[in-house]
Parts: structure tokens; C-alpha cells; sequence
């Protein structure tokens, strides 16, 4: 596995957002994200949530459906790791022309959809336009979000003067 020059090696605050799923390991991208939280910082994970709300065709979703993240796994890793995690959730309304949307599908904006060749993706796209009428598509845009913190060290007792 190779390395990435930083110009620190810890930092207040690390920020990961939809990048654990592209990990060839969970484990170490967990582990590799929380070397880098210096005493007293915070790491955010943000997720997608473990259900789609997306406009997408079916085997699109199902595909998604697959492997889902495990917030509870993942906040047990950051805990062997020294990190105190939260778990919350939000979903914001988005609203999105028909027409760009397929084209943001056509050109794979999401890496789930590079797991599609170029014919299963076409019929997925016409699978869309003929489920959703209208020139206009609105759903939520759904997230998880993980925060942890590691506690900063102890402060040393000052020693008596004598």
C-alpha cells in the first residue's frame, strides 16, 4: 500500500466524505482516518444513507442495497482506535430538472453507476425516463453522519514549587 505526504501528521479536524465505500479495506481506511485526528480533534464521515432515495433504475438500487454501511461496526472501529462516535442522520429536499439528471446518470456521476457497461446503463436510463414523468424530479438526498472525537491528553499536574 503506498503513502500520501501530509504536511502534518495529525490534524484538528478530518473530513471523509463518501470515500469509505472505494477502501479496498474498511478496517484500514478506519484506522489509516483516525491516525490522522490529533489529541482533542474530530473526524466526520459522511455516508450515504444505507437506503436510496435516488431516482435511479432498479438494478441500481439493488446493487447499492448490497453492502450498506454499518454504523455500528464502524463506530466500534474508531472506538478500538481511541475515537467517541456519534451517529445522526439528515436528509435535504433536492430538486433537479429531468434531463440533467439523466445526463449526470448517462455520464456515471456516482461510482455506483461505473459498475454498469454501456448497454445495462442506457437501458437503466430509459428504465428512469419512463418511471418518473415530468420535467422536474424531486427526492431527498439522504446522509450519515459520523463524528468522532479523540479526548485530548491529560493535562500533567504542575509541580510544586519548594
Amino acid at each position: 500500500m503506498g503513502s500520501v505526504w501530509m504536511p502534518r501528521p495529525e490534524f484538528e479536524v478530518v473530513l471523509a466524505k463518501e470515500v469509505l465505500h472505494h477502501a479496498a479495506g474498511t478496517g484500514v481506511a478506519l484506522r489509516t482516518l483516525a491516525s490522522l485526528v490529533a489529541p482533542g480533534g474530530r473526524l466526520l464521515l459522511v455516508l450515504l444513507a444505507p437506503k436510496l432515495d435516488y431516482p435511479l433504475f432498479a438494478a441500481a438500487l439493488e446493487r447499492y442495497g448490497r453492502h450498506p454501511a454499518d454504523t455500528g461496526s464502524i463506530a466500534a472501529q474508531l472506538a478500538a482506535c481511541g475515537l467517541h462516535s456519534e451517529v445522526s442522520t439528515a436528509s435535504f429536499p433536492l430538486t433537479i430538472g429531468k434531463d440533467r439528471w439523466l445526463e449526470m446518470v448517462a455520464d456515471r456521476w456516482m461510482s455506483l453507476l461505473s459498475k454498469f457497461d454501456d448497454v445495462q446503463l442506457a437501458a437503466g436510463i430509459a428504465e428512469i425516463d419512463a418511471t418518473y414523468s415530468g420535467p422536474v424530479l424531486e427526492f431527498d438526498d439522504s446522509f450519515v453522519f459520523v463524528l468522532a472525537r479523540r479526548l485530548p491528553h491529560p493535562r500533567r499536574p504542575t509541580p510544586a514549587r519548594r
